[in-house]
């Protein structure tokens, strides 16, 4: 955001020559006109949407933004250029979703309630829809714009699934939500399955927000495999798509990558403990699934290798360290609220 700041690039097209600070001159004379501002560069348009994909902080979408992502997308220089406007596509849904999902945190007993989420959902699922079928092939063969779509299709789904309200405690049977969960499941599977099929000297080069990607869609298996719901069986997310399996292909992903890219390394490098942090989760987790019923007592993974942490092993602490404490906000181990 700074960057967009300094360079002036988030400003309009029409900007006054300076802003006069001081109150009592608000009103003096002559009115100041406005100047008109070179014509922006392609260049310049790359960086302003560039800057709203990675920004961590969510930054308001503005009639310039819109400008350059239309401009761009109707007069591309590079290949590349496409692939900007589909994630900026992508990353406006996606902060428009998010703005209509704090009602997952908030048990409002209104009857209007589940209507309007309905029309939530509907209006997102038509977003992206005109997304993918506005994109050219070749861009929707990209693999990480795929799993911007996957992830995305995932979020939009995953809208209606929490919290219980009061007719599914009663047990009563929603057919609505029942097709949200499979069409979640769907999605989750398709960007997790698209995430392990990256080189790891494509991972060494992801962005953050490709990994959280994986982490995100594991985390929402974990909250169905343990919720209880009339509305689907949660013992059909295993036919659907194995998480610990998952997390174990991941697991050996990472640690494939400092080799791949020839890291001189201790196992004190990032990928190296993202691995072991994954083999921890996977014993934890399944002991949770056995607790619950959502997996046989005692099941063995045919995937499984001998570097898999038992639960009880403490082969790794992630909380004592910094980074993973900072991004993950870990505080007691692998706890993940529910």
């Amino acid at each position: 955001m700074s960057l967009l700041s300094d360079l002036k690039l988030d400003r309009s097209f029409q900007e006054f020559p300076c802003r006069e600070l001081d109150a009592s001159k608000a009103y003096s004379h002559p009115i100041k006109e406005t100047v008109q501002l070179n014509h922006r560069t392609n260049e310049e348009r790359r960086a302003v949407l560039g800057c709203y994909i990675i920004c961590t902080t969510p930054i308001q979408w503005t009639m310039h933004m819109e400008g350059c992502l239309q401009d761009l997308g109707e007069h591309p220089e590079v290949p590349g250029d496409r692939v900007l406007v589909v994630l900026t596509q992508l990353s406006k849904l996606k902060s428009d979703l998010h703005k209509v999902s704090t009602w997952r945190q908030i048990e409002d007993p209104c009857p209007q309630t589940k209507s309007h989420r309905t029309l939530h959902i509907k209006s997102l699922r038509g977003v992206l829809d005109k997304i993918k079928s506005s994109a050219p092939p070749e861009i929707l063969g990209n693999k990480i714009v795929l799993s911007c779509v996957y992830f995305t299709e995932a979020l939009i789904n995953e809208l209606p699934l929490y919290p219980l309200e009061m007719p599914q405690q009663m047990g009563c049977f929603d057919f609505g939500r029942t097709e949200c969960f499979f069409a979640c499941l769907q999605a989750i599977k398709h960007c997790i399955e698209n995430f392990v099929t990256f080189a790891p000297e494509v991972v060494h080069s992801h962005t953050m927000t490709i990994h959280l990607h994986f982490g995100r869609c594991t985390h929402i298996l974990y909250r169905l495999s343990l919720m209880e719901d009339p509305s689907w069986n949660r013992g059909d997310i295993p036919h659907i798509i194995d998480v610990l399996t998952s997390i174990d292909q991941c697991a050996s992903l990472y640690a494939s990558v400092p080799t791949a890219v020839g890291m001189d390394t201790d196992g004190s490098d990032m990928y190296t403990q993202v691995a072991e942090v994954l083999r921890a989760t996977k014993a934890l987790w399944r002991k949770k699934f056995e607790e619950a019923g959502v997996i046989p007592p005692f099941a063995k993974d045919q995937h499984s290798n001998n570097s898999t942490l038992g639960a009880d092993e403490g082969g790794f602490d992630p909380p004592a360290d910094g980074w993973f404490a900072d991004i993950f906000q870990w505080g007691d181990p692998f706890h993940i609220d529910m």
